[in-house]
């Protein structure tokens, strides 16, 4: 950070101080200087790169970008994941309503879950059946595209951390089918430690 002073401002994006202590590590440095923002995303991996290209989008633009700034790009998106290790979010702190966690137990249970803005996680469903798992993504991206279309001309883009390759296939079915441009990223470790790699997730929004 020696050569701050040849820059106008700085901004460090950090993923969920929830998940990291990077936040707390880079506020405490960028105290030292006036022209640093340290942001807390909120999220993982797959979020934050998202929210960074819109970012990176705004600050070409002049705009001194914020919280609020922060908190308009993940409305604009919508994160989901798949939980096949639910005894994980029970170790971790994360809990998903005991009802399903006694089933996930009891039998092969997956879990489809949103991940809020605020970094709580709402649950979508919870099914044995891979075929219901699918049907009931399929619900949920399509509701959430056909509220995107209303408000934006540009296509809907998916990013995708896949902790198994297994599903890359699935992920691009759903592009395909919504007409959506694919990435695929590596899951973060945080994401990782906290959700398994068994599963996976995926945000689909609006291109930046």
């Amino acid at each position: 950070m020696s050569n701050y002073k040849l820059y106008d401002h700085a901004y460090v994006l950090c993923v969920s101080s929830k998940l990291s202590g990077n936040y707390s590590l880079f506020t405490t440095t960028a105290s030292k200087y006036d022209n640093f923002t340290v942001l807390d995303s909120k999220t993982g991996n797959v979020q934050n790169t998202y929210i960074l290209e819109h970012m990176v989008k705004d600050i070409s633009k002049g705009v001194r970008v914020s919280e609020s700034d922060i908190l308009r790009y993940k409305e604009n998106s919508m994160l989901l994941a798949v939980i096949v290790e639910i005894d994980r979010l029970n170790r971790t702190g994360k809990m998903i309503g005991k009802i399903a966690t006694l089933l996930g137990k009891l039998i092969d249970m997956k879990l489809l879950v949103e991940i809020l803005v605020d970094g709580d996680f709402k649950l979508i469903t919870a099914t044995a059946s891979s075929k219901r798992l699918i049907q009931a993504t399929d619900r949920t991206i399509s509701k959430f595209i056909e509220r995107v279309r209303k408000k934006y001309s540009g296509p809907p883009c998916l990013y995708a951390g896949l902790g198994k390759k297994d599903y890359e296939e699935q992920i691009r079915e759903f592009a395909r089918k919504y007409e959506l441009t694919v990435r695929f990223l590596e899951p973060g470790p945080s994401a990782l430690a906290h959700l398994g790699a068994a599963g996976y997730g995926f945000l689909v929004g609006v291109q930046p």
